[in-house]
């Protein structure tokens, strides 16, 4: 049994806890690379050659150890046990590499492997809730497009995760009227709002497609083109119309 590295689940470091990651044995550390994928197809009779559908990814699954670092006893099983039983996906990640996150949950057999002297190491499989894994969370600086003019103002959005991105915004409106936002690399589409206020803040989840607005009993999905936002892969060029103030918060998307 070979001490690896320590790690983050919930929030809260291995160490707090007492335990280190392990590799058991004297190979090489594993880890997932990419998620398992399926091709979908379909055969028919007196065709030799199927019909591709497309590829259905599965979510990211590993097993690890984790190896008390002291003497445990009935008290620490049991903290160890609620801290890696919770009722959703939770953020995994190893100490040394903190911008690659895992959502995930143990699930299968959980195992404790001890010399009898309270003395060893427990053993589960951390199955995530997509097949992909994440950056830390990344709150951007303040895009400022309050002086506009009829051309817009240019701008650039570099994805570096490797999947298209759909972000979280927070819109001040400065003076009333429309805004949007063309991303000329995904082909020109176009998220706008229009009659927005003076000083109304909008909120869009663009991967959940959801819209709030700061002003009572008022609801802004007539407002809206229905052309939620996403960055593709690599550098996005884009052009901001209307005169506002934006924030993004998002997390990349990673293999």
């Amino acid at each position: 049994m070979r001490e690896s590295l320590h790690f983050s689940y919930r929030g809260i470091h291995s160490v707090d806890m007492g335990l280190l990651n392990v590799n058991i044995g004297d190979g090489m550390l594993e880890e997932p690379f990419v998620a398992s994928r399926e091709i979908k197809e379909i055969k028919i009779r007196g065709r030799h050659k199927p019909y591709f559908q497309g590829i259905e990814l599965y979510p990211l699954s590993f097993p690890v150890s984790f190896a008390f670092k002291e003497r445990f006893n009935e008290k620490k099983i049991r903290e160890v046990a609620r801290w890696l039983t919770p009722n959703y996906y939770e953020s995994f990640y190893t100490v040394n590499n903190p911008n690659k996150i895992w959502f995930c949950l143990p699930v299968e057999d959980f195992m404790i492997i001890h010399n009898g002297l309270k003395q060893g190491y427990v053993q589960l499989t951390m199955r995530c809730d997509s097949p992909y894994t994440y950056s830390q969370q990344i709150l951007s600086p303040v895009y400022d497009f309050s002086n506009n003019t009829s051309l817009g103002t240019f701008f650039i959005f570099d994805n570096l995760g490797d999947v298209e991105l759909k972000p979280e915004m927070w819109i001040t409106k400065i003076g009333d009227g429309d805004i949007s936002i063309v991303n000329i690399t995904d082909g020109n589409k176009e998220f706008k709002f229009v009659n927005l206020v003076d000083n109304e803040v909008i909120y869009v989840n663009n991967k959940k497609e959801i819209i709030k607005t700061d002003i009572s009993m008022t609801y802004r999905y007539d407002n809206f083109n229905d052309n939620y936002l996403k960055f593709v892969f690599g550098k996005n060029n884009l052009i901001a119309y209307g005169d506002f103030k934006m924030n993004l918060r998002y997390r990349f998307v990673i293999l």
